[in-house]
């Protein structure tokens, strides 16, 4: 029995993960931001715990980050998949869309592993799954905005990968394809 944080744990992957995983008897940390879906899956899920927090939010992930270790120990595994799409049209670009792509998909990662990185390379130990996409690969239509940060996501990982390695850090990246969800 080990202690999961996933980011993004309200719906999608993240919802998937956290039920899968609590239900094979392992303590689940799940952060979202909408607290209500939190909620519904620790009424059905024993070990999950909920976190309501925006990754986008160094501050109050850290603090909840926190939180999810008092309860439940150490972090053993990260799987930091929270992360929005809105499609884009090229030929009207709204920079502060661009803006809440980076600030939720690229730094709510970086955010998540100032948090918990520390902890990982003391204990010599820990494994970390950054989910990216298959959008990070390439230029996709209606992905101008969220494409750029998931091959920054790419590009972190493989670079973190480095540092992270020699010290007992196990460091990931998942690059699945198309995902239905809201």
């Amino acid at each position: 029995m080990g202690h999961y944080l996933i980011t993004g744990a309200s719906s999608g992957i993240g919802a998937a993960l956290s039920t899968y995983l609590a239900k094979a008897d392992h303590q689940v940390s799940g952060i979202a931001r909408r607290k209500n879906c939190l909620a519904d899956l620790s009424k059905v899920l024993d070990l999950f715990h909920g976190y309501p927090a925006d990754v986008g939010d160094q501050k109050a992930l850290r603090n909840v980050i926190r939180k999810a270790v008092i309860k439940s120990g150490r972090i053993e595994v990260a799987i930091l998949n929270a992360g929005i799409y809105q499609p884009q049209d090229g030929t009207h670009i709204d920079p502060k869309i661009y803006e809440n792509h980076m600030t939720i998909n690229y730094l709510g990662v970086v955010n998540a592993l100032a948090a918990i990185i520390p902890d990982m390379v003391q204990a010599q130990s820990g494994h970390i799954a950054i989910v990216s996409s298959v959008a990070g690969w390439r230029g996709l239509p209606k992905s101008s905005a969220y494409g750029p940060t998931k091959a920054a996501l790419i590009s972190l990982a493989e670079s973190l990968y480095f540092d992270l390695q020699p010290n007992g850090v196990k460091l990931q990246i998942i690059c699945p394809g198309f995902v239905e969800s809201e």
